[in-house]
């Protein structure tokens, strides 16, 4: 509720609370995730990504956080190698070097 509101630093620690109760609880990993590399603090979200991927291996965007954490920090060619084969490509960059780029080359399709 805290993010809604534009608090997304109380939202943080209301998850990190939510992961003290049940610290295997997917939703909870995955919007730390998600709020953590928004907020640039990806280096502090890995643990949690390699936590999900073993929680849930079956559930696709489980599998690419951790890549989406490293594009996040402007470290593509990791996304790349951490992504499973199909995903890897959309982090790469076109000539211009912008990340969004390709991105909206396959928004498009």
């Amino acid at each position: 509720m805290q993010v809604h509101e534009g608090n997304v630093r109380e939202g943080i620690r209301s998850l990190k609370r939510a992961l003290e109760i049940d610290p295997n609880d997917p939703d909870t990993l995955v919007w730390l995730c998600v709020f953590c590399g928004n907020t640039g603090k990806s280096a502090a979200a890995r643990p949690w990504a390699e936590r999900l991927k073993l929680i849930d291996p079956l559930t696709p965007l489980f599998q690419v956080i951790p890549a989406m954490l490293a594009a996040m920090e402007g470290r593509f060619k990791e996304a790349s190698r951490r992504s499973q084969p199909q995903y890897a490509g959309i982090w790469t960059t076109r000539a211009s070097g912008s990340p969004t780029a390709r991105r909206s080359r396959w928004a498009a399709v």
